[in-house]
């Protein structure tokens, strides 16, 4: 793991970021629930030591018909509101693109 310490200390940075805006968007509205849906991150070319550190960590997957590496609902909470699910997509991709890392939020209405 000494290989990826800067990725993973990243990657904790990316979810701990990702955990908080969620929670936020939840206690803003509590109770809310619609949209219900799905949110990931998109980290496209899929390649680097980040994506290497996330396979490694059999976390996300690679997304073989659009290209890239999807991780999906970052933050991780037990709700199904796509906009918490979006808020923590954004944190999370915000956090990789202000290291370098080409990340962008994607959502899915259910």
């Amino acid at each position: 793991m000494e290989k990826f310490a800067e990725e993973h200390a990243l990657y904790l940075r990316a979810k701990d970021a990702a955990i908080k805006a969620a929670k936020q968007k939840i206690a803003e509205s509590p109770g809310e629930w619609y949209p219900c849906g799905f949110a990931s991150v998109k980290i496209s070319p899929a390649r680097g030591k980040f994506v290497q550190l996330l396979k490694q960590l059999e976390i996300g997957y690679t997304d073989t018909f659009n290209g890239g590496y999807v991780i999906s609902d970052p933050a991780q909470l037990h709700t199904q509101w796509m906009d918490a699910k979006l808020a923590g997509a954004r944190a999370f991709a915000e956090v990789l693109r202000s290291s370098g890392i080409k990340a962008y939020p994607e959502s899915m209405i259910d």
